[in-house]
């Protein structure tokens, strides 16, 4: 052992000998890439660097946060110029990287260390044949699906699948690729973590939109399936296989998003790597260490999976009081404090700049507030989309398992889905995809029920009848509604969700309004599309082609405008339009008074008034809208230029309705 000692001690001088020549000569932080080299050299000596670390744990980690933090910040304050100096500040500073990294890669092998491979080992061959087989019916069914659609795909079920066709064409080698997805991840809300699994299916088999939702499908809803039927084989319910398939077929959802285009389901892995590492075995440092990185990673991949996160911080306090085992109550505690001091030192110590704009800065329930509607609407989508009949399994098995399996995961599972519910329901209401945040909890009462009521034959008969029913319904039958927003506002017995294709009849029109009106802005002209219904905006001009699989036209000569009052601001870009298409009747997809960015504009321009004084009408197109409704695209050229009056009065009617608000300028502010 004493020469395994000495050799790890050689090996870590060398590494860092090197990382600091290459640092000081070329000017390249290489100490996280040789680091990684440096713990593949150690795996036999890994077990014992586990016990290290949980034994000094918080004295490292303070060690190499006043390293790598404070230091650097000292030497700018006191501004020191001595260069032999200011070496020994770097490399002190880089010692404390050093550690860091070391101390987070380490951790990062945990997953091994609670053997999370040999457990997915453990699995008979015909478990992973049973999911395989899952696996290859939704591939099937999402190829069909796709290959009969024929349809524009926007906002959310679009958003990714435009995003990793961009990234793709401008990252021109894999630095680029990375650099741009940590660049990403600091600063914008839809950052790239999520399409980076999708982007070894792009490169090898295209940008189309079945290769998309496929890479969805293989990438992320059957890895969610395995560990899900691992989730629930490993609580002991009766007759797992069943029990899981049985259950499988009350919630179509989980497919269902990813087959309409969601990366958001990707999140279902990461929670349930959170659930089966906290439930699973023995705690340790390192257990919970990996934990907090998950919890990160889960906020990084959606940022509102954030309420998932804190939610778990919460429920597993409560959860606590319910463990009957002193013992091991105080070290539930004590590694629930570590695990969260973790996450709050990842996220604010790497991704700062996020933390800062978007979590401090940023007051999303009044930016979102256009998206704040009645709790009934809340209640309403989630016995929409689930299903009462399935909503109605969940209480059940909540119930049941309250009273015969009074565990920890039961109290965790109840209190995080009511405490996520809460949270989220106070920044705005749910959306289709944020349903997955619930998933866990549903799916395991679900099974708990399906569990007891399948030990009497005759039940088990009806409850299979009944999901079989379920999942048929969501597959063969038809929407029944024109308006899209009426799929979320009324329950329904089975889910209302439906994957039968989308045939837009308007496809034609839309793509002859579309060359119309990139001839008419040739080369340096641009225009706007003053609407945000579901039918018509923004999305539905730009993804057009790549919607119907058309090659992408250049779209440079369409201006995206603000949708969303409190989230977008001020429409600065209606300036620089040289002409714009208002559809009549306005459309819009949330209460006018909601998008004013969108309904004054388009009030001006139709009513020459304001600075619609400075356009004039110069043709009408009539087109059928998909709900069956007539529609006419009002298309304005611009005359002369808009007036610094005509400006100060367009500022002034938002001023109007947002007075104070940093978003909407003064009046005054243009000259």
């Amino acid at each position: 052992m004493k020469k395994k000692i000495i050799t790890l001690i050689f090996l870590l001088a060398i590494v860092f000998c090197v990382s600091t020549k290459i640092h000081y000569t070329f000017g390249f932080n290489a100490y996280p890439y040789l680091f990684v080299l440096f713990l593949a050299l150690i795996p036999p000596l890994k077990s014992r660097i586990y016990k290290i670390y949980d034994t000094f744990i918080l004295p490292i980690l303070m060690i190499s946060l006043g390293l790598s933090l404070f230091i650097p910040k000292i030497s700018l304050l006191y501004d020191v110029d001595n260069s032999y100096y200011n070496r020994f500040v770097i490399t002190l500073s880089n010692i404390g990287f050093l550690c860091l990294t070391l101390y987070i890669l380490t951790f990062a092998f945990s997953f091994f260390y609670i053997r999370i491979k040999n457990t997915l080992k453990s699995l008979p061959k015909e478990d992973f044949i049973l999911i395989l087989a899952i696996g290859l019916i939704l591939n099937i069914i999402c190829a069909i699906y796709i290959s009969k659609n024929l349809t524009v795909y926007y906002w959310d079920t679009a958003g990714y699948w435009k995003i990793t066709r961009t990234i793709m064409d401008k990252s021109s080698s894999l630095v680029d690729f990375i650099n741009n997805v940590l660049y990403s991840v600091k600063h914008e809300d839809y950052n790239y973590i999520p399409i980076v699994p999708v982007s070894l299916f792009y490169y090898l088999f295209g940008s189309n939109r079945t290769v998309f939702v496929l890479s969805l499908i293989n990438f992320y809803t059957i890895p969610s399936l395995l560990l899900l039927y691992y989730f629930i084989k490993r609580f002991s319910f009766e007759n797992p296989k069943t029990t899981f398939v049985l259950s499988l077929l009350f919630y179509p959802y989980i497919y269902y998003t990813a087959i309409i285009g969601f990366v958001d389901v990707g999140g279902i892995i990461i929670s349930l790597l959170v659930l089966i590492l906290y439930f699973n075995g023995k705690i340790s440092y390192g257990k919970s260490f990996v934990i907090s990185m998950l919890l990160a990673l889960l906020y990084l991949f959606r940022r509102w999976f954030l309420f998932w996160s804190v939610s778990f911080f919460i429920a597993s306090f409560i959860a606590i009081f319910f463990v009957k085992d002193k013992k091991l109550k105080l070290e539930r505690f004590k590694h629930l404090i570590f695990s969260g001091f973790s996450f709050g030192f990842l996220l604010c110590f790497y991704f700062w700049p996020l933390v800062y704009e978007k979590l401090l800065k940023t007051n999303y329930s009044e930016i979102y507030k256009a998206y704040s509607f009645s709790l009934a609407f809340d209640i309403s989508l989630f016995l929409s989309q689930i299903g009462i009949v399935t909503i109605l399994s969940f209480i059940l098995g909540a119930l049941f398992a309250l009273y015969k399996k009074k565990e920890e995961i039961t109290y965790f599972l109840i209190n995080q889905f009511l405490i996520c519910f809460i949270l989220f329901k106070l920044t705005q209401s749910h959306g289709q995809q944020h349903l997955l945040l619930y998933f866990p909890s549903l799916f395991y009462f679900t099974c708990s029920f399906i569990s007891f009521i399948t030990q009497k034959p005759k039940a088990k008969i009806f409850s299979t009848a009944l999901g079989i029913i379920i999942t048929f319904s969501v597959v063969f039958l038809p929407y029944g509604v024109s308006n899209p927003l009426d799929k979320f506002k009324a329950a329904k017995i089975i889910p209302g969700i439906r994957l039968q294709s989308e045939m837009r009849f308007d496809i034609l029109d839309l793509i002859s309004f579309k060359k119309k009106m990139k001839n008419l802005c040739g080369n340096d002209k641009k225009f706007v599309f003053l609407s945000s219904s579901f039918y018509y905006n923004y999305d539905t001009i730009a993804n057009l082609e790549s919607s119907i699989g058309f090659d992408e036209l250049d779209n440079s000569f369409l201006l995206y405008n603000p949708q969303v009052d409190l989230r977008d601001g001020f429409p600065y870009v209606l300036f620089n339009a040289d002409y714009f298409v208002v559809p009549t009747p306005i459309q819009t997809h949330l209460p006018q008074n909601t998008q004013l960015v969108i309904t004054i504009p388009a009030q001006l321009l139709l009513n020459n008034e304001g600075f619609g004084k400075a356009f004039e009408k110069i043709e009408e197109i009539k087109m059928i809208a998909p709900n069956y409704e007539y529609i006419t695209f009002n298309i304005y050229k611009k005359a002369r230029e808009i007036t610094l009056e005509e400006k100060r009065d367009l500022a002034q009617r938002f001023w109007e309705h947002y007075p104070e608000n940093p978003l909407f300028p003064s009046p005054l502010q243009f000259e």
